[in-house]
């Protein structure tokens, strides 16, 4: 409830369709960027990537999509990272080569300057008016970022690599004093087994931070991680429980500590179970 600027107000949004082709929404709306969704349910894994972690999630906005045979592409304009501050810009383009397999290419960056007092995305320890940029990292709201992703689909088995670079530039106004940047790629696989209510999600990935900013866990951390998650579901009803491994391969550029009591493990595993009804 402390998360965005909209409270308990997770998404909405006003949404019109002046041709079967071309459709327009304002409100608050979710973002264009990566494979997964901001959305928990829509994700075949409760746990996600690094990829997701640097992404936008929910923000205020408008957005526009154009679809003409195989090819949709959508753009939006809002206040990345729920900041008030309406600068940034998303775009996404998929081409649909047949049911089975699809291209979607995506990125964002914002057009100015986002500063280190503007508000952020909250937490459960610290509501939305008193999360700032400056306490949450600046480089990820002052960024830019281009990736894509395929999805392929046979049967009961659907595959998606993807690869995501994000960037942020020099700027001594929002104590980013170096060139800093986020490389992850990552291999999503879902499984349903046949008519049964049982389904098999799992990724695995690889990241690489770089530069003096704080990207995932640590500057300069890199790693690769794993997640599997076995689900249950029976019409409205599920139950899943999400095994999460991370091995880091670099803890850091500048003696931040890792995973463990003394700060020197390289090795973090997480266990969640999930359960609710879809409404």
């Amino acid at each position: 409830m402390q998360t965005f600027s909209t409270g308990p107000l997770y998404a909405g949004y006003i949404t019109l369709a002046p041709t079967k082709n071309f459709s327009i929404s304002v409100g608050q709306i979710g973002s264009l960027e990566g494979y997964e969704s901001g959305i928990d349910w829509n994700n075949a894994n409760v746990l996600t990537t690094d990829l997701f972690y640097v992404e936008n999630s929910q923000s205020r906005g408008v957005s526009a999509t154009y679809t003409m045979g195989p090819v949709s592409a959508s753009v939006t304009f809002g206040d990345g990272f729920d900041t008030g501050v309406f600068n940034f810009l998303q775009g996404l383009v998929t081409y649909s080569f047949n049911d089975n397999n699809a291209l979607s290419v995506f990125g964002a960056t914002n057009l100015g300057h986002t500063g280190l007092l503007a508000n952020t995305y909250g937490s459960a320890t610290t509501p939305y008016n008193q999360s700032t940029v400056g306490s949450y990292g600046a480089n990820y709201i002052n960024s830019t970022m281009i990736g894509g992703y395929y999805s392929y689909t046979h049967g009961n088995l659907n595959l998606v690599p993807e690869v995501q670079y994000v960037y942020a530039k020099p700027d001594q106004k929002v104590g980013i004093s170096k060139f800093t940047s986020n490389f992850g790629a990552a291999l999503f696989a879902d499984y349903a087994f046949g008519k049964s209510p049982y389904s098999l999600g799992g990724w695995v990935e690889y990241f690489s931070s770089n530069g003096t900013s704080t990207w995932f866990l640590n500057p300069g951390a890199q790693g690769y991680g794993l997640s599997v998650t076995p689900t249950w579901q029976n019409k409205n009803l599920f139950v899943r429980g999400d095994l999460g491994l991370l091995h880091l391969t670099k803890i850091s550029n500048n003696g931040s500590p890792g995973y463990g009591a003394n700060g020197t493990g390289r090795n973090q595993a997480t266990f969640v179970v999930e359960a609710g009804v879809l409404f």
